[in-house]
Order: C-alpha cells, then sequence, then structure tokens
C-alpha cells in the first residue's frame, strides 16, 4: 500500500513541475537556442522564454531582436518557413513589448502548425519570434 502512494506521489511532482522560464531578454534567447554566448552580430531587445521539465520538450518563447540577414534567411530554410496569407491570430499571452511593426514580412510553418509566427523586417534584421511548441 505504501508503495502505490509513492509512484503517486512521484507521478504527480513529475506532472506539475514547473519548468524553466525566464524574462530576461539575453537569456531568453541563449535558451531558445541553447547557447552558452551570444554571437556579436545579434541585438537581442526583448524576451521571455518557457520549457516544460518534461521529456517532450514543451516550450514558449517570444522574442525582438536584430539578426545578420543570412541568419534569418537561413533560419526560414532550415525550418521550411513561408510567408503567411490572409489574417492570422496573434497570440493572446504576447508580452506588452511584443509589437511586430506594420510592414514586416510574416513567416509561419508550412503544413502542420501551433501557431508559431515570424515578423521580419528584411531592410533593418529586425525580427520578432513567437514560437510554440507543445
Amino acid at each position: 500500500m505504501k508503495f502505490k502512494h509513492l509512484i503517486l506521489i512521484f507521478i504527480s511532482l513529475a506532472i506539475i513541475s514547473c519548468g524553466k522560464e525566464s524574462n530576461d531578454a539575453e537569456e531568453s534567447f541563449k535558451m531558445w537556442l541553447n547557447l552558452r554566448e551570444i554571437p556579436k552580430e545579434f541585438e537581442i531587445m526583448n524576451g521571455q522564454f518557457w520549457k516544460s521539465t518534461h521529456f517532450t520538450y514543451e516550450y514558449i518563447t517570444f522574442l525582438h531582436f536584430k539578426a545578420p540577414k543570412t541568419w534569418v534567411d537561413e533560419f526560414i530554410k532550415l525550418n521550411d518557413l513561408k510567408i503567411a496569407t490572409g489574417k492570422q491570430p496573434f497570440p493572446d499571452d504576447a508580452p506588452d513589448w511584443f509589437a511586430p511593426y506594420v510592414g514586416q514580412k510574416v513567416y509561419v510553418q508550412k503544413g502542420f502548425t501551433q501557431g508559431s509566427m515570424y515578423f521580419v523586417n528584411e531592410k533593418t534584421g529586425e525580427v520578432f519570434f513567437y514560437e510554440i511548441q507543445l
């Protein structure tokens, strides 16, 4: 009987564990890309990151940064993104600073998507990323 209670407690703790989170811009960016240092070509303005501690690697991130055009182009290519058409639902839980500019291109994932959106200003390299994987 005691063994069943221990198992129940262990499972409960595993399910309700909080995960990792940050509202620090640079820390959020590093957590998102699993980096130790941010490359000097990047300027990180704002960030928010949450990751579950579960083995399924669930996370939600909001980022605002400037990046080299070559990096942005490669990111779009590697993630098989396409330019969004039509109205895209804006995340309800976006922080106040997450305010993409009118005129930025909006990219989304091809096929199945959970709502991730990538706003890119191709002239300045400024991007707003909302990425979700649950």
